[in-house]
């Protein structure tokens, strides 16, 4: 199989995946028609499969053979935060980097013609940072469910940030790897949530944001997406990781960002829904704070924040 990634390439695409026999062949093939609609020929698509228990690498193995395709089968389980760690350590490895890294999620549907507008935000806005401001959503039967946006003001972003919420939508993220080079970057070892500390300690470094208006993914919301993993220890990783991300910013958290926070926290710990207890923890907060009324910036569109 292909394992030559000194050879200069406009993109690279980092799948992680991990016992996804169910989806991840319709995932390579929208990658694939992405490619192909986007008018790509030098791109390299890399599967790096954590150790998985299923038939995920057979299913990956009949892909070895495209020119474009480097499957790496890891002995040892790390987790999607490790596992797109050892993906985007081999990039940076290369002789010549990438123009752009874009990621995509085993379980998903890249829409055709993706990367083409990802990459065109990143030129024409000096973007270092780029994903779909919106993002459709789906369910088990690929019907689609909501549609979801990103804003594109600086400020708005860094603010949101406090509050949870990611600057683009990761299932179909684009970032610049000559930016996460100089910032000595790399995503952190969690299992869970290794995306947003990526993507605040990006934007904190003066990475500049874009979202483009076109939609990038069909987000494939199932019982075993990682999204709805909702348990104690993605719970106390979500708090971790945001405390982080306090740490490090150049702002305070004000505490309607620690009510969402804390909101979300309850929903991991798989004690609510985003129903009445989910509800009733926000207002008690938004009271406490004086801004009853407000909302997460993502409710604009109708959806609840999602960080996967």
């Amino acid at each position: 199989m292909p394992t030559n990634l000194h050879q200069p390439d406009t993109l690279h695409i980092h799948m992680p995946v991990y016992n996804g026999e169910r989806y991840v062949g319709t995932a390579i093939d929208a990658v694939l028609a992405d490619m192909e609609a986007s008018g790509i020929t030098d791109f390299r698509l890399m599967l790096g499969d954590d150790a998985s228990t299923d038939n995920t690498l057979e299913i990956l193995e009949d892909y070895a053979h495209h020119p474009h395709i480097t499957v790496m089968p890891y002995a040892h389980n790390v987790g999607v935060g490790g596992n797109r760690a050892r993906l985007l350590g081999e990039t940076l490895q290369a002789d010549v980097l990438p123009r752009a890294v874009s990621v995509r999620e085993q379980d998903d549907i890249s829409i055709p013609g993706t990367s083409a507008h990802l990459l065109e935000a990143m030129e024409t806005h000096g973007a270092q940072l780029a994903g779909g401001a919106l993002l459709e959503f789906q369910d088990e039967d690929t019907r689609t469910t909501r549609t979801l946006e990103r804003t594109n003001d600086q400020d708005t972003i860094v603010r949101n940030l406090m509050g949870g919420h990611v600057p683009v939508w990761n299932p179909a993220l684009m970032f610049d790897p000559e930016k996460v080079r100089e910032l000595g970057l790399s995503y952190p070892t969690p299992r869970y949530c290794d995306d947003l500390l990526f993507m605040a300690r990006m934007v904190f470094g003066g990475a500049t944001v874009h979202n483009t208006n076109e939609p990038t993914v069909y987000y494939r919301k199932h019982p075993h997406s990682i999204t709805t993993g909702w348990n104690p220890q993605n719970a106390l990783w979500y708090w971790r990781a945001m405390r982080q991300v306090w740490a490090e910013s150049p702002l305070e958290p004000t505490l309607e960002d620690k009510a969402h926070v804390a909101a979300r926290a309850i929903l991991y710990l798989g004690l609510s829904d985003q129903g009445q207890p989910y509800k009733l923890i926000r207002n008690t907060y938004h009271t406490l704070s004086g801004n009853r009324s407000a909302k997460p910036a993502s409710a604009a569109s109708g959806g609840g924040e999602v960080t996967a």
